[in-house]
Parts: structure tokens; C-alpha cells; sequence
């Protein structure tokens, strides 16, 4: 999960939420969405995309990408005539800029075995008497 500025990115639930509606995504916007986060902001070949995203070999001559994109803006951008997100770079490819990752707070685990402290014992003791085999 990511933010784009004043949007929520999920692609677990291929969804986009802007706090009011939420909009899905489909697998393949998915798919293409995750190859340019994988960039890290870097530029993405026209090639690599259609290799890596719909399995197409080199030299392939479709808008696929094309219109893949213009669904995808429409959804993630704010205005999709001026992206500040989904960029082309003309003759090199496409990048995504300014995600931002959502990091969760996790509930601190607790260090203590709570009501184990005699089997935990006995497998300290077990261990300290020799060779262990564990099975299961």
C-alpha cells in the first residue's frame, strides 16, 4: 500500500481511494503499477513493460501499454492531461514518482512466553542433555 499524493494505493485489493470513493484496478493496472514501483522512480522500457506485465517478446507492435496507461492515470492522477505522477519519458518509457509507502504500527510483541514457562524449561533442559531430533 502507497500514497500519490491525496491517494491510497492498494494493490493487495486493487483498489484507489481518495477518502470519499473508491476505484478499482484491474489485475493488469496492477501488474504495471507494481513493475514501476519496483523502479524505485527509474525510467521503464516500453520493451520491459510489455515483457514483464503481458509476456510479449520484442518488438511488438501494440497500444497495449498505451491504453494501459490512460486508464491508469485516469485513476490515479488528479489531472490526468498534466500527470505528476505517471510519467512518459519520450523514446525511453514510463516512470512512477512520489509514492510514498504507508508503513503500519505493529502492536509490540511480547517477549514473554505467557503460561509456557515449564515446557520452555524443559525443552532448555532437553537441549543442554545432548542431540535433539525434531520431527513434525
Amino acid at each position: 500500500m502507497f500514497l500519490l499524493g491525496p491517494l491510497r494505493v492498494d494493490l493487495g485489493s486493487l483498489s484507489v481511494t481518495d477518502g470519499r470513493a473508491t476505484t478499482p484496478l484491474t489485475r493488469t493496472e496492477a501488474a504495471l503499477i507494481e513493475r514501476l514501483l519496483e523502479a524505485a522512480g527509474g525510467v521503464v522500457s516500453r520493451d520491459s513493460l510489455l515483457a514483464d506485465v503481458w509476456g510479449y517478446g520484442p518488438n511488438i507492435k501494440t497500444r497495449t501499454l498505451i491504453t494501459t496507461l490512460s486508464r491508469v492515470r485516469a485513476k490515479i492522477e488528479v489531472d490526468p492531461a498534466e500527470p505528476k505522477h505517471l510519467l512518459t519519458e519520450r523514446g525511453q518509457g514510463v516512470s512512477l514518482v512520489g509514492a510514498e509507502p504507508v508503513v503500519r504500527e505493529r502492536a509490540a510483541a511480547s517477549v514473554a512466553l505467557v503460561g509456557r514457562r515449564e515446557a520452555l524449561e524443559a525443552v532448555r533442559q532437553g537441549l543442554n542433555a545432548g542431540p535433539v531430533l525434531i520431527a513434525g
